[in-house]
Formats: structure tokens, C-alpha cells, sequence
């Protein structure tokens, strides 16, 4: 009889301890990463168009290494239903990334914006490149040199990136193009990205779920090495090489 008050005791008892273990083992274990992908738009990992949206171009002589020729000059930037890499953004500056090929150290490199209805130059601007890293991010004002006027909203203006192989014949270029067009914020979303402290994984996926891409570029790069699984996806998602992916995580171990 006293042994069956013990076992009486002990079943209760059991079962708690079982309930606290699986409490502490799920606490314990990796919370699931989050998915993210940028909304298709019909053109996901097609090639974009060698006029008004590609990569074209000269070698800069031999100073380019042909090693990998499936990753040439590459903007970090999703296609659009015509095939043309387009930025969008909320912010009142631009902020673009290129992948740069190997061999382009102490090169000249131009961006060039423009309203392409009247011609207007609303940013030109070259540099120098000085051992290029391999991604490369400009940034500029969304703001129009010539009469100091923001972008228009839902405009589309064209954009071309060029690494400068010779002054003396610019057809020699290698260059990529498409358009940007700033955006209105969807109203549960802020115009201007906060602070960095406040950058996160969820907020990134907000912006990209509204098809804004520069904000939604932003954060995760921001964040790719603690969420380097969310970061090649969502690279993944707008049919840009693995390499890319490769390249810029490798940032990572560097730092």
C-alpha cells in the first residue's frame, strides 16, 4: 500500500517536469528564419534589355579578368514588367548598389540621371575608383541639379552607371542602365527610414511587400550577417546570380 501512495506521487510530479522540459527545449531552440521575397512582376531572372535596361560594353583593355564572365556588371536592383532593372524608393535620396566585376581598380566611373521626357540632367557625377569593392553604393539626392526641384512622384527617370575605360571613346564603356521612381509611403509605413537601432527583418519585409525596394535593400544589408539566409533570399527572389550573394557576404567574415 505505501508503494502505491509513492508511484501516486511521483506520476503527478512526472508529468510537470516533463511539461517544464519541453517549455525549456522549445525556449531553447533556433526560432525558424523569416521568409522574404520582393513581389514578382512577370520578369523574375530573365535578362534585362541591352537598351534602356542591360549591361553592355568594352573590357577596359585587360584590366577586366574574364574569370567569370556570367557575373559582369551587375545592379543590385530588381526588373521590371519590361525587362528594365527600376529602383523604387520613399526617401529623399537615392541609394543604388552595383556589383563590380574583377579589374576594375583606378578606373574613372560615371552616374548619370535624367528625365527622359525633356532631357533635364538631374544627377552626373564621376569618380574616381580606387581598388573598387565589389559592391559599390551610391547615393545621392533625389533632387534635380539643374532647378534644385524633388523627383516627381511616380515619375520614371533613367539611370546609367558606367566604369569609363577611355575619355577618348566613350563607346567603350561598361555600363548599366534602367529607371527609378519615388513613391508615395504607404501610410503604415515611414517616408524616411529611422534609426538603425530600429532596423529589422519584419520592417524590411513591410517595405517589400509594398514593392519599395531601395528601403527594403537598406535594411537587409544592413542586417545580412546575422540574417544571411533572408538576405540571399531575397536577392534570390529578383533572379540576381548567387555569385552576387556570395560576394557580399563575404563582407561579412571580413569585418
Amino acid at each position: 500500500m505505501q508503494t502505491q501512495k509513492v508511484m501516486a506521487a511521483i506520476k503527478p510530479f512526472s508529468i510537470l517536469l516533463s511539461s517544464a522540459t519541453l517549455l525549456v527545449t522549445s525556449l531553447l531552440s533556433p526560432l525558424p528564419s523569416r521568409s522574404i521575397e520582393f513581389p514578382s512582376t512577370g520578369n523574375r531572372g530573365g535578362p534585362a534589355r541591352t537598351t534602356g535596361g542591360g549591361v553592355r560594353g568594352g573590357d577596359c583593355s585587360s584590366n577586366v579578368a574574364q574569370s567569370n564572365p556570367a557575373l559582369p556588371l551587375t545592379p543590385l536592383l530588381p526588373l521590371n514588367a519590361n525587362g528594365e532593372y527600376q529602383n523604387t524608393f520613399v526617401d529623399d535620396s537615392v541609394m543604388m548598389q552595383f556589383y563590380v566585376p574583377d579589374g576594375i581598380d583606378n578606373q574613372y566611373a560615371e552616374v548619370y540621371v535624367e528625365d527622359p521626357d525633356t532631357g533635364e540632367v538631374i544627377h552626373d557625377k564621376i569618380f574616381f575608383l580606387t581598388n573598387s569593392p565589389k559592391i559599390l553604393q551610391l547615393s545621392f539626392p533625389a533632387l534635380s541639379e539643374e532647378t534644385g526641384e524633388a523627383l516627381e512622384i511616380d515619375k520614371d527617370y533613367l539611370w546609367e552607371f558606367s566604369i569609363i575605360c577611355d575619355f577618348r571613346d566613350r563607346g567603350l564603356d561598361i555600363y548599366t542602365s534602367g529607371y527609378m521612381r519615388r513613391v508615395d509611403a504607404p501610410t503604415q509605413l515611414p517616408s524616411t527610414l529611422e534609426r538603425k537601432e530600429d532596423w529589422t527583418v519584419a520592417k524590411a519585409d513591410r517595405y517589400a511587400q509594398a514593392s519599395i525596394w531601395q528601403e527594403s535593400l537598406q535594411i537587409l544589408d544592413h542586417l545580412k550577417c546575422n540574417s544571411q539566409e533572408e538576405w540571399a533570399e531575397f536577392l534570390n527572389s529578383v533572379g540576381l546570380h548567387g555569385g552576387i550573394t556570395e560576394v557580399s557576404l563575404n563582407q561579412c567574415s571580413a569585418e
